[in-house]
């Protein structure tokens, strides 16, 4: 079952992760578009909603291989996405390879901290900014990398 959900979540991020950078036009748009939907979708759950990829798999990954391979495989997709759109937008590669494990890090990262920062936080205090600000950052370094070759 938890691999199962692992694959449901994977889908359903993928989806929208490609919706998104694909709409934008470029990706530094396409990933703050993301992180603004996710962001929204968190408020909108009363930030129950997480990544169910890293909750279903935090814990157990280690002990169930089957797990852990599910999660693998999940975030090596969406790294993929996020990869190809970067190197479509004329990031090299081996620039665009980095940088989307620095996307996917982040973000994932950006979203567990928002959801954990709710949970401790008043109703009044909740808001989106760790994955407001992972989104702005990220996409201005994307910009840097999309400007032209580094020094």
């Amino acid at each position: 079952m938890a691999v199962a959900a692992i694959r449901h979540g994977e889908r359903e991020f993928a989806d929208e992760l490609d919706r998104c950078l694909t709409a934008a036009g470029d990706p530094a748009g396409g990933l703050v578009a993301c992180v603004r939907a996710l962001a929204e979708g968190m408020r909108e759950s009363g930030w129950e909603d997480g990544c169910p990829v890293a909750s279903t798999a935090l814990g157990v990954a280690g002990s169930v291989p089957e797990i852990r391979r599910a999660a693998d495989a999940a975030f090596a997709h969406w790294r993929r996405l996020v990869f190809e759109r970067l190197r479509d937008h004329g990031i090299a590669e081996d620039d665009a390879a980095d940088l989307a494990y620095t996307v996917i890090s982040a973000v994932e990262g950006a979203e567990m901290a928002a959801q954990v920062a709710a949970q401790v936080a008043t109703q009044v205090a909740r808001d989106e900014a760790p994955l407001r600000i992972a989104g702005a950052h990220l996409a201005r370094l994307i910009g840097l990398y999309a400007s032209g070759p580094r020094a």
